[in-house]
């Protein structure tokens, strides 16, 4: 009984999924609205030229969504640049670090040595 339920609920899914796929439009163009046959000329020319004005404003806001996916592009160059430019610097202060520490062992161990050489001839 359960297992008869649960092929019944998954053939539905599938079937939905495979309907939904099959008459779902691809793309924009792909959506035409008929216009109504009971209608005067004057209002299936406003129609038609209202549909005719939003396939241009579809087509000028795909343009300016293209211009910003560039523009996107153009400030992720940039953070690239200005990372590799602090992987620079982070590794100019890692030279210096290690210059300094350098100095500073030799030092300490110049200090220790002459030490101990005082020591041994008093």
């Amino acid at each position: 009984m359960i297992n008869r339920f649960i092929l019944i609920i998954t053939t539905i899914f599938c079937l939905s999924l495979l309907l939904g796929k099959v008459f779902a439009p691809t793309a924009k163009s792909d959506v035409k609205i008929p216009l109504p046959t009971g209608l005067s000329k004057d209002t299936q020319f406003i129609i038609y030229y209202m549909d005719k004005r939003f396939d241009a404003l579809y087509r000028e806001m795909d343009k300016r969504f293209e211009q910003v996916d560039k523009r996107f592009e153009q400030v992720d160059k940039r953070f690239e640049q200005v990372d590799k430019r602090f992987e620079q610097i982070m590794n100019f202060l890692w030279m210096l670090t290690g210059i300094f520490t350098t100095l500073t062992g030799g030092v300490i161990a110049f200090a220790f040595w002459d030490r101990r050489t005082i020591i041994r001839q008093a």
